[in-house]
């Protein structure tokens, strides 16, 4: 864009300076169309009203002349023959002087008939054709200098409009040049924390489109609006979902004991959030969230599993029965018991569920036998 507008300005500096010599330029030619125009139209006048007068008057004296020396010389010869026969001179003598005569006279005819052919050519064709000659000229001048007149303006304007073109292009190559830097301010992108970068978008869990944003990432490729290319992380925590009916177990600040399954030596504390329950719903299940307490392991990075323990309350002097052998039908819960060797359905209310185990309050007694699902007993 720098580029174009020097080109631009470049162009409007040759377009002004163009004008300047274009204004005097035309003062000169005009003063030259009008000077040839009145030169011709002087010059043909002057022909028409003097000289061809003359030419032709020059003309007519120089056949008169031409005429007059032939008789003269005739006359003259004729005096020399009456003149040789009344004296007494040698023949030699009389021979010379007579052939001398009649030469000249014989050159002089021949003079006159070659004279009387250039003067029948010059008369009929040679004059009116200077005559036209001067005429076509006029006219050629006469017709140049209207047709300057009425081109003259037509090239002011052109060269005006040129100019009006080439002040619009340095303008918005102006404004495009500051539109670019303006984005180019916008274009700089920061940021938003400290952290690691990462290739792609870290979504469910997992890393996406890494492979794609390696390959945009190259000098020269494209990429498309709002294409995550690279993640910032400046902090890690552990994400769950938990399903809604339990979410009243893990009220915020809810300590849990977390351990990553690629390095199952490693036991860290973490506390929970508060559970995020617009849009960010997996199925029946809520994400929940606990952050670190303590130093993090440098080990631990974005997409690593881990298992969570949580003791969301304490009971003592309770009933449990594996989950196994609860089932569920038409909302009730139910759990068989072995009453006389077979086993009997009995509904029952239970509480609270810990991995495997699930507390019964009502329905099953201790010491009573209960089918496990999978188990022959």
């Amino acid at each position: 864009a720098g580029i174009e507008l020097a080109s631009a300005k470049v162009q409007l500096d040759r377009v002004t300076e163009d004008i300047k010599l274009a204004a005097a330029g035309d003062a000169l030619q005009k003063e030259r169309v009008e000077r040839n125009a009145r030169d011709s139209a002087e010059r043909l006048k002057y022909y028409t009203d003097v000289e061809m007068a003359m030419d032709l008057q020059e003309l007519e004296l120089s056949r008169l002349w031409m005429e007059d020396s032939i008789a003269d010389q005739q006359e003259e010869l004729d005096q020399i023959e009456k003149m040789y026969k009344s004296e007494e001179l040698t023949n030699a003598t009389r021979d010379i002087v007579l052939k001398r005569a009649q030469r000249s006279l014989e050159r002089s005819k021949i003079r006159r008939d070659m004279f009387a052919t250039r003067y029948k050519r010059m008369k009929s064709h040679d004059i009116p054709r200077q005559l036209e000659e001067w005429t076509l000229a006029a006219r050629e001048t006469a017709h140049g200098l209207e047709s300057w007149t009425k081109t003259s303006p037509i090239q002011k304007a052109d060269r005006e409009t040129n100019l009006a073109r080439s002040t619009t292009a340095v303008r918005q190559q102006e404004e495009n040049l500051a539109k670019l830097k303006k984005d180019e301010a916008a274009l700089t992108v920061s940021a938003p924390a400290d952290g690691v970068v990462w290739y792609g978008q870290f979504e469910g869990g997992s890393w996406q489109g890494v492979e794609e944003g390696l390959k945009n990432l190259k000098i020269g490729e494209k990429v498309q609006a709002n294409q995550p290319l690279l993640t910032v992380v400046s902090g890690l925590c552990v994400k769950s979902a938990v399903a809604e009916d339990r979410l009243t177990d893990l009220p915020p600040g809810t300590e849990a004991r977390i351990t990553p399954v690629a390095f199952p030596d490693l036991v860290m504390t973490g506390k929970s959030r508060d559970p995020m329950l617009v849009g960010m719903r997996k199925g029946d299940a809520f994400d929940t969230r606990f952050d670190f307490l303590g130093e993090r392991d440098d080990r631990l990075v974005p997409g690593l599993k881990a298992k969570i323990l949580v003791k969301v309350a304490v009971l003592k002097d309770v009933v449990t029965v594996p989950s196994t052998a609860v089932t569920e039908e038409d909302g009730k819960k139910f759990v068989k018991v072995m009453e006389g060797g077979k086993p009997v359905s009995r509904e029952v209310t239970v509480g609270r569920v810990n991995g495997d185990r699930t507390e019964v309050k009502s329905g099953v007694k201790e010491g009573e036998d209960v089918v496990v699902v999978g188990d022959s007993k």
